[in-house]
């Protein structure tokens, strides 16, 4: 019986520290992303969202909210990822797919792109092609 004890003692311990390691890990990833500046440039849709990044690597997260009484379809979010000292790092280009009149759909978008300060946002018809 003094064996069982000992042998649930160290299992609970085992648990124990598997779970405590996990939500120091998440923490820890979760901390390291820092805001930066998203700003829509969209005359005609509405976005909204968030952006944080680290040192090589974030992600975005938008609503794009169509005001207009016709759908939105066949067109592209351009997002451009801009350096502190405003130079252009990267261009993405992602498919909206079918947004119907008044309604929004949400995206995530992560990226891979080095020191991003500021993310401008866009509605276009169709890709740039350098």
């Amino acid at each position: 019986m003094a064996r069982m004890k000992t042998f649930f003692k160290y299992l609970i311990l085992v648990i124990g520290f598997f779970i405590i390691s996990q939500i120091l890990i998440y923490l820890s990833i979760i901390t390291s992303y820092s805001p930066i500046t998203l700003e829509d440039i969209s005359e005609e849709y509405i976005i909204i969202g968030e952006a944080k990044a680290k040192k090589i690597s974030g992600y975005v997260k938008i609503t794009v909210k169509n005001p207009k009484e016709t759908e939105l379809k066949n067109k592209y979010i351009k997002l451009e990822y801009y350096s502190k000292n405003n130079n252009l790092l990267g261009i993405d280009y992602i498919e909206t797919g079918e947004i119907g009149a008044k309604e929004e759909k949400e995206y995530e978008i992560s990226f891979q792109y080095e020191r991003i300060k500021s993310v401008k946002i866009d509605i276009v018809d169709n890709k740039e092609i350098f």
